[in-house]
């Protein structure tokens, strides 16, 4: 039976041990309970057990595991359980969001080194189309003096038939003297 587990001076000593952790008086513990101070010292001392309108009370405001006070099974006070799987939730919720700020910085260096990689990319492309660009002029420029042996243009764009350049100008194919003037015709 429930009652032959329940020992009057040990639950006097769990009574001490649980005013003294909590800080509480032994006036505070009887106001609560509406007792006598004679009898919190009697439930103190072990010589009496506290009724049940007792336990109630202090069960209620005091949040005493009443399990933990008669029987020593549980933790002292009833929520200490609950306040602990709160103190680990708070914990994890502490390292959930260090975690969440680290995979922001590395996300933050990566989409940097994005930005950066691309930007490269960029310009190495521009690059490549100013080569591509300046190829295609050799090209044109290399097709036009190819054909400009047999006819070439003036700056006014005028095609020349006879060997190349307008009157009085060298053609490319060394009509000129040494020191860039034009021998006499």
């Amino acid at each position: 039976m429930l009652t032959d587990k329940i020992d009057r001076e040990s639950t006097g000593n769990r009574l001490n041990l649980f005013i003294k952790k909590e800080k509480h008086t032994q006036a505070y513990l009887a106001t609560v309970a509406e007792i006598s101070p004679q009898a919190i010292t009697a439930h103190l001392k072990g010589k009496t057990l506290p009724g049940a309108d007792v336990l109630f009370a202090w069960g209620k405001s005091l949040d005493l595991n009443l399990n933990w006070l008669l029987l020593n099974e549980g933790e002292m006070k009833r929520n200490q359980t609950l306040v602990d799987s709160q103190g680990a939730l708070t914990r994890e919720v502490e390292l959930l969001e260090r975690e969440i700020t680290a995979l922001k910085g590395i996300v933050a260096a990566k989409d940097e080194t994005l930005r950066i990689a691309l930007a490269a990319k960029d310009e190495a492309l521009r690059k490549s189309e100013e080569t591509l660009g300046f190829y295609k002029k050799l090209s044109a420029e290399l097709v036009f003096e190819k054909k400009g042996t047999a006819q070439s243009a003036d700056s006014h764009g005028a095609i020349h038939q006879d060997g190349g350049q307008p009157d009085g100008f060298p053609s490319r194919t060394g009509d000129a003297n040494t020191d860039g003037t034009v021998p006499p015709s």
